[in-house]
């Protein structure tokens, strides 16, 4: 048949069955999609590069209204990226908190001061819609953070006057314009913290430490476990010198034994009057001159008492002697303690890290790298939640530095994005591990199912360096915005790190010794075995369970009963600084905010 006829008998067979048999419009249907949507996409483009123009052109010149409600005339307002750094002590973290202060809280201030906020927008951040990249918790620095806002930026000079109506202790580094669109939070592709630790953290437990004993004991039950511990020569070295150290200042084997439970209360008093923010000096460690002035003081008063005062006197003095009995034992004691607690400080601030156990915190800090599922890393996350998954870019630890006499670390942890205190966690299993020699893929276990607790490192050492927007900075370059970047600013962000936020660190430290006092706590600890994860024993099954802001009957049972989580609130209540705060996040649903 030939294609002539085949096309007749087709129109023959179509006007017979009608519109039943007609050709499909499919393909002219599609074609007209295409175009369509080529049409848009062009319209759209043109659209964007119009807005940008027209944003251009717009600088200086009054929109919408002539005046504001105060009556002040109105000024064109930007959506802008603040570039800033601070130093997080004395403040109660990064959000606005009412009445606590905050960093946002004084940063919003200056730039109403500034006249970067009209009157109108002063009373509500949220009416310039403000945003920040990291939510920084109490007393966490940041070299460099980022806020976005709509802001009157037409003053050349608005930098250095938002400068000018800020404390020192916090820095508007630059103002780069962005688009409407752009969220600082949403589109921040990664952050990059840093963490600043003494290298005698890496120390193993004192030898009479409970840790100490308790690895041991672990070891012994699990023979099959073999060379469980990493041979650790250097610290056994350590803690020798110490003891010939002591001997050498007449402290012997029987003392260290008799005032190790009071060294062990001390640091556990010590912990808990810095969380409190009470002076950590005991009471015995008064001067000579002011303890003369109190006794004067109480013998004139005892001379001055007359009738029934002098009779009870009498009677109190009848039973002083039995109390004056123990008073040179309880001063023996006390001179004791503080010759070992100065020694010891001394030789841990000499302590000067070898190169192996350097590598291995590189390479236990590299065990983070990738994705993983960090649900006990943080509070209130179980193993099945989903937003417990987490990729880490790198990790990398410095060279030692000496600042003060004392040997330094710095830790740059890079990540996609990170949960309330993980950082701090991360570190501290990083510590634990290595201290007490444990395998490195203790690590690595504590990614899978079985619930354990890891306590949060000081904050005294975390700052965020600064957030990523490189896939940002790549797709709006194209439209004639500029980066955001700090690269600009680096010389002036690290005068700032050194001056304001390093040498807090570093004093605070010398001062207080923080991070000795959270180790000696955990190694101290003679409660139940929360931390036999890190001992032959190894980790076992535990089941989860969240915290809450509201205490439980359940809970107050366990207290009652001395169980595992009585324990390990116990041990929170020690060694973690927030502990009131988490509870208030997780109630209120804004944990999910806070970062490091």
């Amino acid at each position: 048949m030939t294609g002539e006829n085949s096309a007749g008998n087709n129109n023959d067979r179509y006007k017979q069955k009608g519109k039943w048999n007609r050709p499909r419009a499919n393909d002219s249907r599609n074609s007209k999609k295409r175009k369509f949507e080529k049409k848009s996409e062009e319209v759209k483009a043109k659209r964007l590069n119009r807005n940008i123009e027209d944003a251009d052109k717009a600088e200086g010149k009054e929109t919408r209204q002539p005046f504001e409600g105060s009556g002040d005339p109105r000024r064109p307002k930007r959506k802008v990226a603040c570039l800033i750094g601070y130093c997080g002590t004395g403040y109660h973290g990064m959000q606005v908190n009412p009445p606590e202060k905050t960093i946002e809280g004084d940063l919003f201030s200056a730039f109403v001061a500034a006249g970067a906020v009209s009157k109108d927008n002063a009373n509500d951040p949220k009416k310039s819609s403000f945003m920040r990249a990291a939510r920084t918790d109490k007393g966490v620095h940041a070299a460099g953070n980022v806020v976005s806002l709509k802001l009157i930026i037409e003053d050349e000079d608005i930098v250095d006057k938002i400068n000018a109506n800020l404390p020192e202790q916090i820095r508007l580094w630059g103002i780069t314009r962005t688009n409407k669109a752009f969220e600082c939070r949403k589109m921040c592709g990664s952050r990059i913290y840093e963490y600043l630790i003494p290298s005698y953290a890496f120390l193993p437990p004192k030898p009479e430490s409970a840790l100490a004993q308790r690895i041991r004991d672990a070891n012994a039950e699990n023979p099959e476990a073999g060379a469980f511990a990493r041979a650790d020569p250097v610290g056994e070295a350590f803690w020798a010198d110490v003891r010939r150290q002591l001997a050498e200042a007449g402290v012997s084997e029987e003392d260290l034994k008799r005032t190790q439970k009071i060294v062990e209360d001390q640091e556990l008093e010590d912990v808990k009057k810095r969380r409190s923010g009470q002076p950590q000096k005991p009471e015995e460690t008064k001067s000579e001159e002011t303890k003369s002035e109190e006794t004067k003081s109480e013998e004139t008063k005892s001379e001055e008492k007359t009738g029934d005062e002098a009779v009870a006197t009498t009677t109190e003095d009848a039973e002083a002697p039995a109390v004056a009995a123990e008073k040179p034992e309880t001063e023996k004691l006390s001179v004791l303690f503080k010759k070992i607690r100065t020694i010891e400080n001394a030789a841990r601030r000499a302590f000067r890290i070898d190169e192996k156990r350097l590598e291995e915190i590189r390479t236990a800090f590299r065990v983070y790298e990738g994705g993983h599922n960090f649900h006990n890393f943080t509070i209130g996350k179980d193993f099945n939640d989903a937003s417990a998954q987490r990729y880490m870019k790198s990790l990398t630890v410095s060279d030692p530095f000496i600042i003060n006499n004392t040997e330094w670390l710095s830790i740059k942890i890079h990540g996609q994005s990170f949960m309330l205190h993980q950082i701090r966690k991360m570190v501290a299993m990083v510590a634990l591990v290595v201290r007490t020699g444990c395998p490195l893929d203790r690590i690595t276990q504590a990614f899978n199912k079985p619930r354990i607790n890891i306590p949060k490192a000081p904050s005294l050492g975390l700052l965020l360096e600064q957030p990523v927007y490189d896939a940002y900075n790549t797709r709006l370059g194209g439209f004639g915005y500029e980066g955001i970047s700090f690269d600009k600013y680096k010389e002036q962000v690290e005068a700032f790190k050194f001056k304001h936020i390093y040498d807090k660190i570093y004093t605070e430290e010398a001062k207080e010794n923080v991070f000795h006092g959270f180790f000696a706590f955990i190694d101290s600890f003679r409660g139940d075995p929360i931390f036999d994860y890190l001992t032959a024993r190894g980790i076992t099954d535990r089941p989860s369970k969240k915290k809450t802001a509201e205490k439980t009957s359940e809970t107050e049972a366990a207290a009652t009963n001395g169980s595992d989580e009585t324990k390990e609130e116990e041990v929170n209540f020690a060694v973690d600084d927030e502990d009131e705060e988490d509870a208030l996040a997780l109630k209120s649903g804004k944990a999910e905010d806070l970062e490091g």
